[in-house]
């Protein structure tokens, strides 16, 4: 029997056939959930497959959201460092 992950061994056009799925899903389905979309199978993948599509990509929104956080606090007249400094969790003794 073939898993998910084991189809990240086999290749077409030089990608998995396992991201070959994944931006079906990405481009078909948004990466919404439903009960008809891949997306629940594919955030499993997430923490498995190192080179997969969907890593690339939640790295890709990670850092537009992180940019975008950044440009904002500029906007508002606050260093993004010192915002993560004063949030920062501390422990006392």
């Amino acid at each position: 029997m073939i898993g998910l992950n084991d189809l990240s061994n086999v290749h077409i056009n030089g990608l998995s056939l396992q991201d070959w799925l994944c931006l079906y899903n990405l481009i078909t389905n948004q990466n919404t959930y439903g009960s008809d979309k891949l997306t629940k199978i594919f955030s499993l993948i997430v923490s498995f497959a190192n080179s997969s599509i969907y890593n690339k990509y939640y790295k890709y929104i990670g850092d537009l959201d992180y940019l975008h956080t950044e440009k904002l606090l500029e906007k508002l007249g606050y260093d993004l460092q010192d915002v993560l400094l004063r949030l920062a969790k501390t422990t006392y003794s």
